[in-house]
């Protein structure tokens, strides 16, 4: 049986600075930073932007800076559709509404890290990145760490100044999340080197 595409829905926006409302939209002058939007009610993303030049307005997806300085993409709209829908949710506020379905997902772009090869700067041993990519329209960029507790999947955070973490990426439904991470687990053990 063929699975449906399940479009993704944006459900929540919270706006962290917004620079003077404007005909009953959110105006976007410069940069609009969003605390979160929340895709079909099981994926938040915090920190997107919206840069406006003209009339032409982009979304800039949070990327994750190490202490050191480097940056790295960590989500990816695969969807044009569901970037404009992204767009219209923070600029108007206005989020969409429809019952709740659990999205597909698959795990891609497997990339196994030998001994050394990695610059990862966190706790653990890093042993694999993996792009999990949801209903074909988002991809999220996860590493999986060997810790003294064991193997334990990350989703993307952004360290702070007082060395705390703040997630970038999340999955809000612990079901699908909790399955999503031992996939990961599950296939990094058929693969082990």
């Amino acid at each position: 049986m063929k699975s449906q595409k399940l479009a993704l829905l944006v459900w929540g926006v919270s706006i962290a600075f917004v620079a003077g409302p404007e005909a009953g939209e959110v105006a976007v002058t410069g940069v609009c930073v969003t605390n979160e939007v929340v895709l079909s009610d099981f994926l938040k993303v915090r920190g997107l932007e919206l840069i406006s030049k003209g009339k032409e307005v982009t979304l800039k997806l949070p990327e994750a800076k190490s202490r050191s300085g480097r940056s790295w993409t960590q989500i990816r709209i695969l969807d044009k559709k569901v970037e404009q829908a992204i767009i219209d949710a923070i600029r108007t506020q206005r989020t969409s509404a429809a019952p709740k379905k659990k999205p597909s997902y698959k795990i891609a772009d497997w990339i196994n890290i030998g001994e050394g090869e990695s610059s990862w700067e966190g706790p653990g041993e890093l042993k694999i990145v993996a792009w999990v990519t949801f209903d074909d329209t988002v991809s999220v960029k996860c590493k999986l760490l060997e810790t003294r507790r064991g193997l334990m999947v990350s989703w993307p955070v952004q360290p702070t100044s007082d060395n705390g973490l703040i997630p970038i990426v999340s999955v809000t439904d612990e079901g699908l999340r909790k399955e999503i991470e031992k996939a990961i687990v599950d296939k990094y053990k058929r693969h082990e080197p």
